[in-house]
């Protein structure tokens, strides 16, 4: 203390030498604590905290990172709908009053103290009189306040309302003690205020200057000695504001001057506490150290708005310290404005992409072959035409690959993920070799996914059509010919992929070409060869029933108790959905066990395969009205089988401390192949529908999908028929579909678990 007393002595200090150390000595006791407690805390910047020495940068003062938990989701904004000619309510707002009781008119208004205009000041020649009204360089009269608020009264008969945003003490910090502080606290509020203002409603906050010392905020689990918290403060704030507030707030209040109610029909107004944020608040700056959410009144704040948003409510937020000023931390700064304005993840899901490099414009598009629009199918006379951005029976042009992706780049400027779940070859697998199988993987890796999305992750995985023979996929131990090995395709994929994935997975891929991968603080991308269940797969007719290819799933089970553990989120991707009726029973029953088992830690799946829009919902085989997991299927590239060229957005929670890294929504986006087509024009890039929106989703949660699926999609016909369009991406060649059509489908979307499955096909 007394190297703090002798630093008062400092020519470098803004204030003369008995301000400060007036200002030491009465708040010896705190300040002494605070030394004692805080690691961080020494004389240089003991200086610059409390007595204004010019090196004080508050950023210096110790700081953390941490996130409020917010909703994962968040409503469309609302349009402000105003008449022509509204009848407005008036509301009046004052704040920063600093009452200064010691002010006396005519005294020295151009004193060396921080506070002039006082009795304490008028020694010897008055070189500048203060005036009965207040001064520059002083705080405020009694006359003044009362004549503002007569003034106020007269002028404005019309108002309603009255925020009172703090600060009613001077600012002479160095001679102030508790008492005198809540004794004007009091008499401003009871007479000044209230006297003024008796047949309004007046919500308050407390300033930094009505505690004692200046600016200290105490909160609980902060462990102060009793005679240095500031509950003495808040319990007085009960008392004086408790005629405005409800009684449920009381609680609140006396906990930390914070508090909820409604100020109108319609209207709620939530005073906050800022000066947990506040840098020269001694007990956030150097006790808390770092705990975050002080008192949990930014999580309270959350549920306050939430409860709000439920109710139709609007809000005003009131408190003393602007959160977006210098003089609050940045991290509690960070999450206040996260609050009104919470934003996800994007991520970009791309799947069966089916590239023909014989693709032909102006060649035969309804030709005999099973695939057309190609050179060798430009025989005789040309019925259809090939357009230049694609066909219903043909795979895709290059052409039409390139803009997409474009297209992506410059509308979604958000993304930070990219999931691309195969199929690279067209469909011509009479036609292919090793060689020009490779050759395409290659070029579409290289050329098209890291030249088109360099800056991003990307998480690929094998499609079907990537080997050849197209859709064999070998596994360790086999026993087949080195010549029919597909490890050349594993070997490729880790040459291809070994940038965006950590070398500890290497062994995995040139295994089978799957993965496990940290793409996001708290989330894992975990991606599995789905080939393994194929039903097409040459390798599982030499397999004869050996349990679990390679031994994939009990790897996976692993990785998914290590995320547990680590309690990280987890996507699964995959090329064929293992809900599929092309999946074998017995590999789909193990991985449904899996994703049944740990549903708390897998929060969605992705696959494509079938070209189709759909979704898959696990349900707990115990208690099948609950739904435990998502597997979302999404559209092609390639418009081959009757489809428009898609590709997807996932909206995720991943933007807070903790995320759940739950889809939040997810929008689709296609283009017309016919208008594309018609001469001169191009792709017209149109969003098909957002998953939430279209089918009234309040969330994407697997309960929701259920209570859809057995719900509207159901039983409702209009719902169906959006549903059954969207499976078919909107497409002009639909194929209708009668009430057994729809059994199947529901029943497919119901059990993906296909060893319980199997009838969905009869």
């Amino acid at each position: 203390m007394a190297q703090l007393l002798a630093a008062c002595d400092l020519k470098s200090l803004k204030v003369p030498p008995e301000v400060c150390k007036g200002y030491l000595e009465s708040n010896a006791p705190t300040l002494l604590w605070v030394m004692a407690q805080s690691m961080d805390l020494d004389l240089d910047l003991t200086c610059a905290m409390f007595l204004g020495a010019p090196r004080c940068n508050n950023d210096e003062i110790p700081d953390s990172t941490w996130l409020v938990p917010l909703p994962e989701d968040k409503p469309p904004k609302k349009p402000i709908n105003i008449p022509p000619n509204p009848v407005s309510v008036e509301m009046l707002h004052i704040t920063d009053m600093h009452w200064d009781p010691e002010y006396v008119e005519g005294s020295e208004a151009n004193c060396n103290s921080p506070v002039c205009c006082r009795g304490a000041t008028n020694i010897g020649h008055i070189r500048q009189p203060a005036g009965r009204w207040g001064d520059y360089k002083c705080d405020t009269p009694m006359d003044a306040i009362i004549e503002m608020f007569a003034e106020i009264r007269t002028r404005h008969t019309r108002l309603e309302l009255v925020i009172f945003t703090g600060d009613i003490a001077p600012h002479d910090i160095w001679a102030q003690t508790r008492r005198s502080n809540s004794e004007l606290t009091q008499d401003a509020t009871l007479k000044l205020l209230r006297g003024s203002f008796q047949d309004l409603p007046i919500f308050p906050v407390l300033g930094n200057h009505e505690t004692f010392p200046s600016s200290l905020f105490s909160f609980r689990g902060l462990g102060i000695p009793l005679g240095l918290s500031t509950d003495y403060i808040y319990n007085l704030a009960w008392e004086l504001w408790r005629d405005w507030l409800p009684p449920d707030q009381e609680d609140n209040v006396r906990r930390g001057s914070y508090y909820s109610v409604v100020a109108k029909p319609g209207l709620r107004v939530v005073a906050i506490n800022t000066h947990y944020c506040f840098k020269m608040n001694w007990s956030l700056s150097f006790i808390w150290a770092g705990t975050p959410d002080p008192n949990g009144q930014l999580s309270w704040l959350v549920s306050e708005l939430l409860k709000a948003e439920k109710a139709n409510e609007a809000v005003y937020i009131i408190g003393h310290i602007p959160p977006g000023n210098h003089e609050c931390t940045p991290v509690w700064s960070h999450n206040y404005a996260r609050i009104p304005n919470p934003v996800s993840v994007e991520m970009l899901h791309i799947t069966d992409m089916h590239w023909d490099p014989e693709y032909v414009e102006g060649s035969e598009a309804n030709c005999n072959s099973p695939v057309c629009c190609r050179g060798a199918t430009n025989i005789g006379h040309i019925r259809q035409p090939a357009g230049r951005w694609g066909d219903y029976k043909c795979d895709t042009p290059m052409d039409a690959i390139i803009e997409m992706f474009a297209e992506i780049r410059t509308r979604h400027t958000r993304l930070e993920l990219v999931i691309f779940t195969g199929d690279i070859a067209p469909h011509d697998i009479w036609a292919q070799t090793r060689r020009s199988n490779s050759e395409l993987t290659q070029d579409a890796t290289l050329k098209l996914l890291r030249g088109s999305f360099q800056d991003l992750p990307i998480f690929p995985v094998l499609g079907n059509h990537e080997t050849f023979p197209s859709s064999l996929f070998s596994f360790r131990g086999l026993g087949i010919p080195l010549g029919l090995s597909t490890d050349y395709i594993y070997n490729l994929a880790w040459e291809l992929w070994r940038d965006w994935l950590p070398p500890d997975q290497e062994d995995n891929v040139r295994r089978g070409s799957y993965y496990s991968v940290v793409a996001k603080p708290g989330l894992r991308v975990v991606a599995i060869n789905t080939h393994y269940c194929f039903k097409m797969n040459w390798s599982l007719f030499i397999w004869a029933g050996t349990p679990d290819p390679n031994g994939q799933l009990s790897w996976l089970v692993s990785e998914l108790l290590k995320a547990e553990k680590a309690n990280e989120a987890v996507y699964i991707i995959g090329h064929i959905p293992p809900g599929n009726h092309e999946c074998t029973p017995v590999w789909s029953h193990n991985y449904a066990r899996i994703v049944n088992r740990f549903e708390s830690t897998i929060k969605a799946q992705f696959f494509g395969h079938t070209h189709h829009d759909e979704f898959s919902i696990y349900r707990d085989p115990k208690e099948l009205r609950r739904a435990t997991n998502i597997a979302y299927v999404s559209p092609s590239i390639t418009a081959y089988r009757k489809l428009q060229p898609s590709y997807r957005i996932f909206h995720l929670d991943g933007r807070r401390w903790e995320s759940s890294w739950a889809v939040l929504n997810h929008e689709t986006w296609i283009y017309d192949l016919k208008e594309a087509n018609m001469p001169g024009n191009t792709p017209k890039w149109v969003q098909l529908y957002t998953m939430k929106e279209r089918f009234g989703m309040q969330n994407l949660h697997p309960q929701t999908f259920l209570n859809l699926t057995m719900g509207p999609i159901r039983s409702d016909p209009k719902v169906w028929e959006t549903y059954h369009r969207i499976f078919w991406s909107n497409s002009a060649a639909v194929v209708p579909c009668d009430a057994h059509c729809k059994r199947k489908h529901l029943c497919m979307i119901l059990n993906p678990d296909t060893s319980w499955a199997l009838f969905c096909l009869t």
